[in-house]
This record gives C-alpha cells, structure tokens and sequence, in this order.
C-alpha cells in the first residue's frame, strides 16, 4: 500500500527543510541544488565538498542533521 498511494502533499510544503549544497559536485551542478533549495524555501548550507559529502566528511554532515533535527524537537 505505501507504494501505491499517492502523495496529496509534498512535506516540504508544509514542513520545514534543510538543503546541503555541495559547491564541488561533479554530478549535480551547485546552482541546481541552490534552485531546488529555493524552490523547496529551504533552509540551505553551503560547503566545498564534493557530491559525497556524507562519506568525505560524515561528522560535519551529521552536526548538519542534528542541528535541523533540534530546531523542529524543542518540545
């Protein structure tokens, strides 16, 4: 069932999103991301990493995450 419903409402509509812009990515141009970032109103994060920035550089991508995950968990 959850492959077969569809979805009504992106998230990003209603819920607050963050966006890791990797100005070294070799696979999705930085303007592109910046456009989706924007497109998404995104809280948006740039860095000079390239498009693996999770495997070169995990714990500055995890502080990322845990600082998105503790502006949304204050309750």
């Amino acid at each position: 069932g959850a492959f077969m419903e569809k979805v009504r409402t992106a998230a990003w509509h209603s819920k607050p999103s963050w966006h890791l812009i990797t100005e070294n990515d070799k696979a999705v141009n930085a303007a592109v991301q910046t456009s989706f970032a924007r497109q998404a109103g995104a809280h948006a994060r740039r860095i000079d990493w390239g498009h693996l920035s999770m495997i070169s550089h995990p714990a500055e991508v995890a502080a990322l995450i845990k600082r998105a995950a503790h502006s949304v968990n204050h309750s």
